[in-house]
């Protein structure tokens, strides 16, 4: 069985990001993760306003639907086929 430890993992990691030309990355900074922590709750923001806003929408053509629904039975009274 093999037990990878650290550095050869390290080195395998590295093998691999030349191999297939993945980009490097070092550890983020604090400030980064704050940073991208504020983007992800800004653009759940975005998401909830955005479905609220939807949310209306739908309610409103379903409220015209119905109302398009009772004024098509009283048309239909009055046409004579």
């Amino acid at each position: 069985m093999c037990f990878l430890t650290m550095s050869r993992f390290s080195k395998w990691l590295n093998t691999y990001q030349v191999k297939h030309n993945v980009p490097f990355r070092s550890m983020a900074t604090l400030r980064e993760l704050k940073d991208r922590l504020t983007s992800v709750g800004n653009i759940g923001k975005i998401a909830k306003s955005m479905k609220m806003v939807a949310t209306v929408k739908f309610a409103r053509a379903e409220r015209e639907a119905k109302e398009a629904a009772v004024l098509e039975g009283s048309v239909a009274g009055f046409i004579v086929v």
